[in-house]
């Protein structure tokens, strides 16, 4: 089966300017470096991560808000990412992404109806539609709002709310794939279910395909089906939900899921917790999270390890694995 969503070797290289009348002394810094994965129609895939690994740049290089380096993005089979502005405009319906901020991420001046039925007519969807106010009630209310709130401005809504409305905003035009860049870590932890369980409803009410970013690994771990796990940049492992949890193999994702809190005060005290160092400035090996790694040696310095299977759908780019 053909996935609707594939990125391949994708990279971005930010450059920082310490001197703006030294142009040729920028620092080249790798935000994404050398990502590849695959999502089939109606799966989610959860990305997990430091802050600063990767994980938005990478969601916003896959709708093209941010040229790549380097790489490809095939949206259901078509490659994008060569694509002009112009011609991604038709494609661009079936992706959209939902941000972290949801004030921030919609228009003050305009109302709710405004916001959603400005996507019919950007996409030049308004002329073949018989009331643009009908189809905003029917979104408004997909989404778990009234209608009648079609006329309030965001600064009127809660932050769930808020959410809700980027949410409609997504579907109005027929999206099929969503980027989802961290979208509850700004509500509040008893809205967040509420948001949380309305974006399973929907996705499968219109087989909708998630990709998923998220510092909550509880959260992940409820949404998703397959889970990426990022570190400075790249993947260092990747596999179905249930299998990563139940038997992570990389140093990191093991690093990660040791720092969950368990909910029982008992097994939290009881549970072995260990020391891991800060991230080096300077690596002394290809593998980037040598420095911290308490499995490293001198096998270590064979190269920058890629990703390679040691299960059905388990990848993991360690040398130890």
């Amino acid at each position: 089966m053909k996935p609707i969503l594939e990125v391949k070797n994708l990279t971005k290289v930010f450059h920082v300017y310490s001197n703006p009348f030294l142009p040729f002394a920028a620092k080249a810094i790798p935000a994404v470096n050398q990502v590849s994965f695959s999502v089939q129609k109606g799966d989610t895939l959860g990305i997990v991560g430091e802050t600063g690994c990767g994980k938005s740049t990478l969601g916003r290089m896959i709708v093209k808000l941010y040229p790549p380096t380097s790489g490809e993005v095939i949206l259901d089979g078509v490659p994008v990412s060569s694509m002009t502005e112009n011609e991604f405009r038709p494609l661009r319906k079936k992706i959209q992404m939902i941000f972290q901020d949801p004030y921030l991420s919609l228009d003050p001046r305009m109302t709710a109806g405004e916001i959603i039925g400005e996507s019919y007519k950007i996409h030049n969807m308004a002329g073949q539609m018989k009331d643009l106010c009908t189809l905003e009630a029917e979104m408004m209310q997909m989404v778990g709002l009234n209608s009648e709130q079609l006329n309030r401005y965001p600064h009127e809504f809660s932050g769930g709310q808020r959410q809700r409305i980027g949410l409609a905003r997504a579907l109005a035009v027929g999206a099929q794939v969503i980027i989802c860049d961290e979208p509850v870590s700004a509500l509040d932890v008893s809205i967040q279910a509420q948001i949380i369980n309305l974006f399973k409803e929907i996705q499968d009410r219109l087989t909708l395909t998630y990709l998923f970013i998220s510092h909550d690994l509880a959260m992940v771990k409820y949404i998703s089906t397959h889970v990426a796990v990022m570190y400075l940049g790249r993947i260092v492992e990747m596999a179905t939900r249930d299998e990563l949890f139940a038997h992570p193999v990389h140093p990191y994702t093991q690093m990660l899921l040791q720092a969950v809190p368990e909910p029982d005060p008992a097994k939290e005290k009881a549970k072995k917790h260990e020391i891991w160092t800060e991230i080096a400035e300077k690596q002394p090996s290809p593998c980037s999270f040598f420095a911290r790694c308490k499995r490293s040696d001198r096998s270590c310095h064979q190269g920058l390890p890629g990703l390679h299977e040691i299960g059905p759908g388990h990848q993991v780019a360690c040398w130890k694995a």
